[in-house]
């Protein structure tokens, strides 16, 4: 009896298996016809082990892809993107997205790794590295097209840009790594309802100008109206110029709870609020190795509770919290450690302060250090 090979595009139902269509697991030649191939014939695509070359691969109907393989990006390619999930309700995961950065001498794309422009996509357990090094060059890329995007247990290593940067609304990111990005960890540089980190560790030794682990800027006339973000550990960076471990502006309402943000580098602040639409900074059981800086600010509101500011034996900082423009300040069980002149600086008296069970520990070298500094003095709580 005769037998015939059966592959897994000849089964009904089945994922398009990007091999089937002629893809070369080798790496040895382009992949990229055969792999959108596969998109465009099966709504369900596989990408096995191996790596496969590709160029500006766009899906054209709802795909869930899926894999071990690597997506690597041709040489010297001009597309703007490796993946672009340009449907709603695309899922991927599994799957390696590599931006072939020692492979371009020359660039004319855009570079990102992940991008998407759609609804309810989903992105689970995907790595993105190696992205060209530029101002546009993601990891993962979700554009102002984009609503109700989920980026869950995903990696960003050696990203050109920001290793994840949200210009999307309703995103929620979840366990996410970023290491070694060359200006931003997590970024949100766009108008959205909300934006939302849940669980991130980042850092970076690259050493650049405006460099931020975590940044909320929605930019003049734009608006991030609710900002949260939970069990984020965030070190450095180090290396930095200038920049912030974390900093929000134009956020009107901004959460920190159960965060670390740590570092020596003193170029740079812990925590920066900046730029005139804050309404509300809330801070709890996080902690912040050295400066909360509020830097042209007119926020109504500072909640801080079970937080430390000051690392036990860290440098020393002229105040712990530097403040400009805050309404009200209420502190409850908080550590501040470290500064010489004063604890929290009011530069413009807040109206209200509230202090309760909360420790003020002066650096060593601090002769006449105080918990208040400011022009005028605000109203006790």
């Amino acid at each position: 009896m005769a037998l015939t090979k059966v592959h897994n595009r000849m089964i009904q139902d089945a994922a398009a298996n990007v091999v089937d269509f002629g893809a070369d697991p080798t790496g040895a030649t382009d992949s990229t016809i055969a792999v959108q191939a596969a998109m465009d014939a099966s709504d369900l695509v596989y990408i096995p082990n191996g790596t496969f070359i590709v160029d500006g691969l766009v899906t054209t109907q709802a795909n869930s892809i899926f894999g071990v393989g690597v997506l690597k990006l041709e040489a010297n390619a001009s597309s703007d993107y490796v993946l672009n999930l340009a449907n709603d309700s695309c899922s991927v995961d599994g799957i390696v997205i590599d931006g072939n950065r020692a492979g371009h001498s020359t660039y004319a794309g855009r570079g990102e790794g992940l991008r998407i422009t759609s609804n309810y996509s989903v992105i689970t357990n995907v790595t993105s590295q190696n992205q060209p090094i530029g101002s546009f060059a993601n990891s993962f890329y979700i554009d102002t097209s984009a609503s109700y995007t989920i980026i869950e247990n995903c990696r960003s290593f050696n990203a050109g840009y920001s290793g994840c940067r949200n210009r999307g609304n309703f995103t929620t990111i979840k366990s996410f790594v970023g290491i070694n990005w060359e200006q931003k960890g997590i970024n949100c540089d766009a108008s959205a309802d909300s934006f939302i980190v849940d669980g991130a560790y980042l850092t970076s030794t690259s050493a650049n100008s405006g460099m931020d682990n975590l940044l909320v800027d929605a930019g003049v006339g734009n608006e991030v109206k609710y900002f949260y973000a939970k069990n984020v550990y965030a070190v450095g960076p180090e290396n930095a110029i200038n920049g912030n471990c974390t900093k929000v502006a134009y956020s009107t309402n901004s959460f920190y709870e159960n965060c670390v943000f740590t570092h020596t580098n003193a170029a740079i602040d812990t925590l920066r609020v900046q730029a005139y639409a804050n309404y509300s900074v809330t801070l709890k059981n996080s902690t912040f190795s050295r400066t909360i800086n509020y830097d042209q600010n007119v926020s109504s509101l500072l909640y801080m509770e079970n937080c430390v500011v000051g690392l036990d034996g860290g440098a020393a900082v002229t105040h712990c919290v530097d403040d400009n423009i805050v309404d009200r300040v209420i502190i409850k069980g908080c550590t501040f450690r470290n500064f010489i002149a004063g604890a929290i600086k009011l530069e413009d008296a807040a109206q209200y302060v509230s202090v309760d069970d909360t420790d003020f520990i002066a650096h060593s070298t601090a002769t006449s250090a105080t918990i208040f500094t400011t022009d005028s003095a605000p109203e006790a709580g």
